[in-house]
């Protein structure tokens, strides 16, 4: 900001004062730059220090923008010093005007005051004049210039910050006082509802639009002259009237919370000599209804029905529920223990009057046990059923005969293994008679605890007999599977070794002569390098003879005589088809060795492959890239 003012006397006349210095003049001088008001000098011992002629300040740091002037530049000035009067002409108005003293009037009449009463002087002065944010700061220079409160702060930068300062505060009051102005309307508002509440001009079931119509018509100052809006005038009343209906609410909730407490108590006295686990709701209410000193309770006027039934759930109920529930509990003890001895009498009718062994069945022995009172008893209770009591007598007893099975297996073996001429597993199993006699015959230790003279169908020896059968037959059947299954590979076997030995082979012949008529061989038909089967007679017992040193032959031979003994016509057919596939793969292996025998052909070239030829006349084709 510059150091000079503008500033009027008081015939009006314009002249201008340097707020720093104190000095006034009629032409506004030209601004000094820094580096003009400040000056170097040096001490005594040579260190250089900074005065400003202006301020009086020192310092030793240098100040900004100050610049020594050059030596020349110096005597310029000192000669444009002793020359200045004879450069400039002045007016004889002005002449006139230098003459005459400037009268600054009272604008320095706080000079002297502290910096605290200054302070306050000013902000009088802003204040007095209703300064707000609306003034510039330029505006206040101009309006208070020629007010001594104005020059009572000498320091330009401190007279902004009092200006700000102000503006600050002043914002920070208008805005408590607008505060206090809506509050101070809204207490006012609540009480011409409170008063409107009073007359019953004002329920909680009250809408705005009609209280905003009788404020209206009674010309109310309150609501004519508020500050508030509509909409807030509207909010306030909204909530006024919620808190209305929330009152209502909570009183009644009190009233029936009383008339629920008493009723509890009244119906402890109700329910006190009746059965409980027989007091159902209907009952209950409809006693309630019934009973003059309910009726004649006006504190229960206020409950609803749905109040009594929350009422039951929570207090009688519980009772209700917990009676039942102890009775189940005793029932379930009861049947419990029934169920138990239940049980109990059938296991002992199963183990007593039933032989049961580890090939017993349900159905089987049902009928000698379905009419007994035991079997009765336990039918239809909790727990294990009679099906599941019988199968844990068979599983016992299936363990049982386990242990025993695999001592006879074990005996067996070992008898096999030390008689391997003349043992025949398949003759032991015969019959029970023979299974017997030759557990008869071993004398082995570990039969002694074997009954061997029990042969009845229930006894051990006779279950055990019948399971070694079963697991017999059994094998036979996976055996039989597993022959019938690798037939074709077998026969693709017998077919490698029928070629590496064709030569000793009499019953196979090979020849290209299509009439051939021979029929006691198999005739395998050569024409053009190709193999095929043209005949091949049913003839078993010369096959046999021929394939004696065809290991996979014999090996399948004793097999299928093991297997199919009982069956020797199936053992025929088994062999019979191995020979029919065996021949057949022998015309594919001699095709496949023939074929990689076979010179590469040299085939014609395709069309496809051909060179087309140029038709005439063909226009060239230029492709640009």
């Amino acid at each position: 900001m510059s150091t000079w003012q503008e500033a009027q006397d008081d015939q009006g006349r314009v002249y201008f004062y340097n707020v720093v210095t104190h000095e006034t003049s009629w032409e506004k001088p030209a601004e000094s730059l820094p580096s003009g008001v400040w000056k170097a000098y040096k001490t005594e011992d040579g260190r250089e220090y900074y005065h400003n002629e202006a301020t009086g300040e020192t310092t030793w740091d240098k100040p900004e923008g100050f610049e020594e002037k050059k030596e020349e530049d110096v005597n310029r000035d000192e000669e444009s010093v002793d020359t200045e009067p004879n450069q400039e002409t002045l007016s004889e108005r002005d002449i006139e005007l230098a003459k005459e003293e400037v009268d600054t009037g009272d604008l320095e009449k706080y000079s002297g005051v502290s910096e605290e009463e200054a302070h306050k002087l000013f902000n009088d002065m802003l204040e007095s004049a209703k300064v707000d944010s609306t003034w510039s700061f330029e505006k206040v220079i101009q309006t208070f210039v020629r007010n001594p409160a104005y020059w009572a702060v000498s320091d330009p930068s401190k007279r902004k910050q009092l200006y700000d300062e102000y503006l600050v505060n002043k914002l920070k009051s208008e805005s408590l006082n607008k505060t206090q102005a809506i509050e101070r309307a809204r207490s006012n508002f609540i009480s011409v509802l409170d008063s409107y509440k009073k007359d019953g001009k004002l329920h909680r079931y009250t809408r705005w639009k009609s209280l905003k119509n009788t404020l209206i018509e009674e010309d109310n100052p309150i609501f004519k002259l508020s500050v508030l809006k509509d909409s807030q005038l509207k909010k306030i009343f909204t909530e006024y009237v919620d808190n209305l209906v929330k009152d209502k609410e909570l009183k009644l909730q009190q009233k029936k919370n009383e008339a629920l407490t008493e009723l509890e108590t009244y119906l402890k006295q109700v329910i006190l000599n009746q059965d409980i686990k027989t007091l159902t709701w209907e009952k209950l209410y409809d006693q309630l209804l019934n009973d003059s000193r309910f009726k004649a309770n006006k504190h229960f006027a206020i409950l609803k029905k749905h109040d009594i039934l929350e009422l039951y759930m929570s207090e009688v109920y519980p009772k209700v529920k917990e009676s039942i529930k102890e009775q189940l509990v005793k029932a379930q003890k009861v049947n419990y223990r029934a169920d138990r001895k239940a049980r109990e009498a059938f296991k002992q009718l199963l183990i007593t009057k039933l032989k049961i062994n580890a090939g017993s069945l349900f159905e089987d022995l049902l009928p000698q046990f379905e009419d007994e009172d035991a079997f009765i008893e336990i039918c239809g209770r909790n727990g294990s059923t009679p099906l599941e009591l019988f199968w844990d007598i068979v599983d016992e007893k299936s363990q049982v005969l386990k242990v025993k099975k695999d001592l006879i297996e074990a005996a067996l073996h070992d008898y096999r293994a030390a008689n391997s001429d003349t043992f025949d597993y398949e003759k032991v199993l015969s019959s029970l008679a023979s299974f017997v006699e030759t557990l008869t015959q071993l004398q082995d230790d570990r039969l002694k605890a074997f009954d061997l003279g029990d042969t009845s169908d229930e006894g051990e020896i006779s279950v055990i007999y019948k399971q070694l059968v079963r697991e017999q037959s059994l094998q036979m059947q996976r055996a039989r599977a597993k022959i019938e299954g690798s037939i074709n590979q077998n026969a693709h076997d017998l077919a490698v070794w029928l070629d590496q030995n064709l030569d000793k082979i009499s019953l196979i012949l090979i020849t290209d002569d299509e009439k051939s008529e021979i029929t006691d061989k198999t005739v395998i038909l050569k024409k053009d390098s190709t193999y095929t089967v043209k005949s091949h007679p049913d003839q078993l017992e010369s096959w046999m003879e021929t394939l004696q040193e065809a290991p996979i032959f014999n090996k399948i031979s004793k097999t299928s005589s093991k297997v199919y003994k009982d069956t020797p016509e199936e053992r025929n057919f088994i062999l019979k088809k191995l020979l029919k596939e065996s021949v057949h793969s022998l015309a594919a292996l001699l095709n496949e060795k023939s074929s990689k025998k076979r010179p590469a052909t040299e085939y014609e070239t395709s069309e496809a492959k051909k060179a087309r030829a140029e038709p005439e006349n063909r226009r060239p084709v230029f492709i640009n890239y």
